[in-house]
């Protein structure tokens, strides 16, 4: 499939891709998109949600994208994670993408944090760092993970043409 770009997935491309994994959209959901990702959530014809993750093109996601999916399934057995409803992944023009089970939520602005909150969240985080004690799988180094993207960003940061524009679109000077 040769229909990504910035925009994002059509409804029909998604359709295509939903088929693909041999479930038919009944209605589609809100578009998220990030950083790293873009997420197309749907609806399917028997009523269940899932979720088509479609991730940012970075040296090694394919990788990425199967480790995560073997903890997601791991961790999932116990928490309310992101669980691969599929196992297989697709590319779709130069980038690649998951489907998942649907998990229900919004995020809460930082402002609106309650000590409760935190108390939870770190609940939460304590139990997913268990989870992860028991996996079979090794798992890289966080460190080494991100001060890769650093060099990568800083790189990318540098280029002439990076600057010129952050300069003249945004005002910004980067030294």
């Amino acid at each position: 499939m040769n229909e990504c770009d910035k925009q994002g997935l059509s409804e029909e491309v998604m359709r295509r891709v939903a088929h693909m994994y041999g479930v038919r959209v009944a209605a589609f959901g809100p578009i998220e998109k990030g950083y790293r990702n873009a997420s197309y959530s749907f609806t399917t014809e028997d009523e269940r949600w899932l979720n088509f993750i479609l991730y940012k093109k970075e040296p090694g996601i394919v990788e990425l994208i199967r480790r995560t999916n073997a903890f997601g399934r791991h961790a999932a057995s116990g928490l309310p994670v992101r669980a691969p409803a599929d196992e297989r992944i697709l590319r779709v023009g130069s980038r690649y993408g998951s489907l998942y089970k649907y998990l229900p939520g919004e995020t809460i602005p930082w402002e609106a944090y309650s000590m409760k909150h935190i108390k939870l969240l770190g609940f939460s985080l304590a139990q997913f760092h268990a989870a992860a004690k028991d996996f079979d799988r090794a798992l890289p180094d966080v460190e080494t993970v991100y001060k890769e993207i650093d060099k990568r960003m800083r790189r990318y940061f540098s280029e002439t043409g990076v600057k010129q524009a952050m300069t003249q679109k945004l005002g910004l000077t980067i030294v």
